[in-house]
């Protein structure tokens, strides 16, 4: 059925709820998003089937940084206790000047007031800690599977969709998991697709012995501002011995292929990364110093445009985490929504189930619900960018209050709705 039929119909509203229980839930996408969903339906007793583009072997670089939100959730699902003793602990973002002079600081986590510090882990921990939980609860995963079309979808009888090697299946509701680059999301839109949002970073892991810090204890994770922007160095393991380091750089947009071979080109990275070498302080020249051209990588930051619906008209496909709302990762909130999406879509599930509310009503609350959070994380993105650029001057700054985003209570904020209603 062609992509068009489905962008005419999502215009369309069901004239009567939708009394089906969603009890067969298949997820597209075997990363973070969708193994997280996976555990929160669990918890409902839904049952749900994980399907993934690539193999079990695949591994993944690089680490995340969770968010007090974030921890809130995995907590919720049992996660976090397998996930605390394997990252590093921290509560501020400090940015200092060329002189290491203090210009400010982004709290990015503190127990006291939220009950969890910030904590930066490996992304492969992160996701084979969810593995772990997901066998134990025996939740499948299918392996070697690509998503194809919409075969058909209805409120009465679910959704039919097809993989590209012929296979059919049939369920209450299809999940579309599957990131920035979704083939699930284009028949909701088929027009939207992400848009480079002008910086990239180039990054590599650091000894941190290697690095000559100017007094100690020195604060980190820790942004220092110069001639040539921002320098990062971030811990990414518990015991703090090796460093995230790396730096943004305003740049034009690339086709993929373009992307692919500048990522390639080790010795064109570290020229960028050297640019400034001069300007920088002894501290930043030491880390300079210590990397090592073929560890250098980019990410190019890349966003979906602000979608109209997350959900087909009929309720049985959903988009969730970067599907629907892939955030530039300078606040570092990218993987913390998408936890508060699936805690929040899963909830809204139990209770339709229930009976307490109707589906596409707590489909459409769940959207606005979390869409009014991605647009705060948005400004606070574009104000994290602002301070990346080169001799950014504090003076008139305001400091950053993210009590709004990391004391979110989740579960609380769907009950008070769901007896609301």
């Amino acid at each position: 059925m062609p992509a068009f039929f489905f962008k005419h119909r999502r215009e369309e509203r069901p004239s009567r709820p939708l009394l089906l229980p969603l009890n067969n839930v298949a997820i597209i996408g075997a990363g973070l998003a969708g193994l997280g969903l996976s555990l929160f339906l669990k918890q409902h007793n839904i049952h749900s089937t994980i399907y993934e583009l690539r193999p079990a072997a695949v591994t993944s670089a690089g680490a995340v940084m969770l968010a007090p939100n974030a921890l809130r959730s995995l907590d919720a699902i049992s996660v976090y206790a397998r996930i605390a003793p394997q990252g590093y602990h921290f509560r501020d973002l400090t940015f200092r000047n060329n002189a290491h002079e203090y210009l400010d600081a982004y709290e990015m986590g503190n127990a006291e007031r939220y009950g969890y510090d910030a904590l930066r882990i490996y992304r492969q921990a992160l996701l084979d800690a969810h593995k772990a939980a997901i066998a134990a609860a025996g939740i499948p995963i299918v392996y070697g599977k690509r998503f194809s079309h919409i075969v058909s979808e209805s409120a009465e009888e679910g959704i039919t969709f097809a993989f590209t090697d012929g296979e059919q299946y049939t369920v209450d509701l299809l999940v579309g998991a599957d990131g920035i680059h979704s083939s699930v999301r284009k028949f909701l839109d088929p027009d939207v697709a992400p848009a480079f949002s002008g910086v990239m970073a180039i990054m590599c892991a650091l000894p941190t012995a290697a690095v000559k810090l100017p007094f100690e204890p020195y604060p980190t994770p820790i942004s220092i501002h110069g001639a040539g922007g921002a320098w990062v160095m971030a811990p990414q393991n518990p015991a703090g011995s090796e460093l995230l380091g790396g730096i943004q750089y305003r740049t034009h947009a690339r086709d993929r292929a373009e992307w692919e071979a500048l990522g390639r080109d080790k010795a064109q990275l570290m020229a960028m990364v050297r640019e400034q070498y001069e300007k920088w302080n002894l501290m930043v020249q030491s880390a300079m110093d210590a990397v090592k051209p073929e560890d250098l990588s980019i990410w190019a930051f890349h966003t979906v445009p602000k979608l109209r619906t997350w959900s087909s008209s009929p309720g049985k496909m959903v988009l969730l985490g970067d599907a629907a709302h892939a955030i530039s990762p300078a606040a570092g909130q990218g993987v913390n929504q998408a936890f508060e999406d699936a805690h929040a879509l899963a909830l809204v599930m139990a209770a339709a189930n229930e009976g307490r509310v109707e589906w596409r009503r707590g489909l459409d609350w769940w959207q606005a619900y979390k869409q009014a959070r991605i647009d705060r994380v948005n400004a606070l993105t574009d104000e994290m960018n602002k301070r990346r650029v080169p001799n950014w001057d504090p003076k008139g700054a305001e400091t950053i209050d993210s009590s709004w985003m990391f004391g979110v209570q989740i579960a609380e904020d769907v009950r008070k709705w769901v007896e609301a209603q």
